[in-house]
């Protein structure tokens, strides 16, 4: 996936998913504000991964959010 320090880089994954990557404090938008989110290092959606991801996605559709999975570079 794409990727520039704006946070602008938007690209489509699978079914609906997209990636953004902001670099910095600086990048995030009032866009970026109102989720659900899980921070962590996904080196590979094995199952406790998958578990984790699903459970933020239902927290987020219970609430009307967006679903967000926080990560760090490099993995």
């Amino acid at each position: 996936v794409g990727a520039d320090n704006s946070g602008d880089s938007k690209e489509p994954l699978i079914d609906g998913v997209s990636m953004q990557l902001i670099r910095g404090w600086g990048a995030i938008r009032d866009e970026h504000r109102g989720c659900v989110a899980t921070i962590g290092n996904f080196d590979g959606v094995h199952l406790g991964h998958q578990s984790i991801l699903a459970q933020v996605k239902r927290c987020a559709e219970k609430e009307g959010l967006s679903d967000c999975a926080i990560v760090f570079e490099p993995i």
